[in-house]
């Protein structure tokens, strides 16, 4: 991570130092992934920071207005994109390992906690300069309709960052390393089917692959052809 992603390193200390006083927890913090951030395995530490590191790099080249953590758990991304943007609306059908970070971290006052389910989507349609959906996509069972939502919600223009799992051999032995609290049934696609489906909507440019001699996960940029829908 080092200087180049100074804010992932923040968060980095911030949110272990929660982790570590919740070690014994379960529930809310486990359905957001957040064992992972603490992991003693010092290779797992590294992949999931370095995803966020990444995309902290990313940003930091062109800085958005706004940006939508969609899929945001307990809020680790949001954290690191309000260093970067003007508002940050963070958004995840459960809100409660979000809602337990925030009561143990001082979240920035640019971070909005909203909900995009039902009508609540047409607040923001054309609103967010960026989207940000982090290991999120493989556990949707309406790809493209969640797709749809972030294009509607997009400005012309506007880029979605989209990371998940390769889900691949080494990946799944990487789960059974990680303990039992990741086995990762759950996960009804990965990244590469994920990105055939986004490469039918629009320009899809890799961003990096965690890591390049281990291929855990994906990142990659999505520019919809349309960004926003049509009228009528």
């Amino acid at each position: 991570m080092g200087s180049s992603a100074p804010r992932t390193e923040s968060a980095r200390r911030v949110f272990k130092e929660v982790l570590a006083r919740a070690a014994g927890e379960s529930g809310a913090f486990d359905e957001a992934a957040f064992p992972a951030y603490a992991h003693e395995n010092l290779l797992i530490d590294r992949v999931f920071w370095g995803r966020l590191s990444a995309v902290e790099r990313y940003f930091a080249a062109a800085p958005p207005g706004s940006v939508l953590d969609f899929g945001c758990g307990g809020g680790i991304m949001s954290f690191i994109l309000a260093g970067l943007a003007d508002r940050v609306i963070a958004f995840d059908i459960d809100t409660a390992a979000f809602e337990r970070a925030r009561s143990c971290v001082r979240f920035p006052e640019r971070i909005e906690l909203t909900d995009l389910r039902g009508a609540g989507a047409s607040r923001w349609e054309g609103a967010f300069d960026a989207v940000v959906a982090l290991d999120v996509l493989e556990h949707v069972t309406d790809l493209p309709g969640t797709l749809e939502l972030l294009r509607r919600v997009l400005k012309p223009g506007g880029v979605a960052v989209i990371s998940g799992p390769t889900e691949n051999l080494l990946y799944r032995l990487g789960r059974r390393v990680a303990g039992r609290r990741f086995t990762g049934d759950y996960h009804v696609t990965d990244i590469g089917r994920i990105e055939d489906e986004c490469r039918r909507r629009g320009a899809v440019k890799g961003v990096a692959t965690i890591y390049p001699f281990l291929p855990l996960f994906r990142i990659f940029s999505l520019r919809f052809s349309d960004s926003v829908p049509e009228a009528g």
